[in-house]
């Protein structure tokens, strides 16, 4: 669950993230070249980085820097990714489906996403460890753009 910071109405997605992509909070303070105190402060919503800072966050997590912080909550879903795992960028778009107790996450770009025609992406990848990925799913405003 992302952590709101009381202070300034910000939500905070980094330790989500973290542990999307497998990282130890050590691993990505060494990444981001900050240190363990700082990572903590800002985890647990005590603390909001400045720009340099949540820029570094960002590109250690291979991610945007509005998946980390947002005005709004985001709602994000874990899914297993369906076929090539490296077809799909760490920011990549997805379809979405449930099946049975599985939800699963069918890559859109590049020419997977055109095989059968123009498809309409359901979530933003904001993080991939292996076969399975962290997906922000898209709000109506974007999914009409």
């Amino acid at each position: 669950m992302p952590r709101r910071s009381t202070e300034s109405e910000v939500y905070c997605r980094v330790r989500a993230l973290r542990l999307a992509v497998g990282l130890t909070q050590a691993e990505l303070c060494e990444r981001a070249d900050i240190t363990r105190q700082t990572l903590s402060t800002i985890e647990t919503g005590r603390n909001l980085p400045n720009m340099g800072v949540a820029l570094r966050l960002a590109a250690a997590l291979g991610c945007r820097l509005d998946d980390l912080f947002s005005l709004e909550p985001v709602a994000t879903v874990a899914a297993e990714l369906v076929g090539d795992p490296e077809a799909v960028a760490v920011t990549g778009r997805v379809a979405l489906a449930r099946v049975g107790a599985r939800t699963i996450a069918r890559p859109l770009d590049g020419s997977s996403g055109v095989q059968h025609g123009l498809v309409g992406a359901d979530g933003l990848v904001v993080a991939r460890q292996g076969g399975r990925v962290t997906a922000r799913l898209l709000t109506e405003r974007e999914l009409e753009e």
